[in-house]
């Protein structure tokens, strides 16, 4: 009985020892987790100020173009155009 008794006792130091490298790794996970959402919400916010910049310089050369008598679909039509002209020299 006392073999039984120590073997139990054994296993619930054991398993214990366990549960407390469980709990440490959880905890370290839960924090490296929220390092994780923290900088994707930093990169979130970057590319939404990075958007409007964007959309702000588009509207300005968009206007600057129309301004200018510029042809429709700017750059992108200049661009098809020279791609066919290339087409049709080779």
């Amino acid at each position: 009985m006392a073999t039984k008794i120590s073997t139990w006792d054994r296993q619930l130091v054991e398993n214990s020892n366990q549960i407390s490298k469980l709990y440490a790794r959880t905890f370290q996970a839960e924090r490296d987790t929220s390092e994780v959402e923290r900088q994707l919400s930093q990169v979130e916010n970057e590319q939404k100020e990075l958007e409007h910049y964007l959309d702000t310089y588009e509207k300005q050369v968009d206007e600057m173009i129309s301004r200018a008598g510029g042809t429709d679909g700017g750059v992108d039509a200049e661009r098809d155009r020279t791609y066919v002209n290339l087409l049709h020299s080779v």
